[in-house]
């Protein structure tokens, strides 16, 4: 899944949810995919709650370096699809 980005000033009014829960229904229904991976900063907290939200569970941690040498934890997650 790539990124999904909300415009500040509708952020907190369900666009999110509404874009992850129709890239899952056409990641599954279209595409037949049994399951969806992200990877996630750490420091992004309302994707990281957003993801959460939508069904997706952690399952490995990768340390990386940002642009200023400052260290972040790549959240990498996924969340398993239905067959229908």
């Amino acid at each position: 899944m790539g990124n999904v980005i909300i415009h500040p000033d509708y952020r907190g009014q369900g666009a999110g949810r509404f874009l992850v829960e129709t890239m899952l229904s056409i990641a599954g229904r279209e595409h037949k995919l049994r399951e969806l991976r992200l990877v996630c900063h750490n420091t992004n907290t309302p994707a990281l709650r957003l993801y959460w939200r939508t069904g997706f569970v952690p399952y490995d941690l990768e340390e990386t370096v940002d642009g200023s040498g400052r260290k972040l934890m790549r959240i990498l997650m996924r969340r398993a699809l239905s067959d229908a």
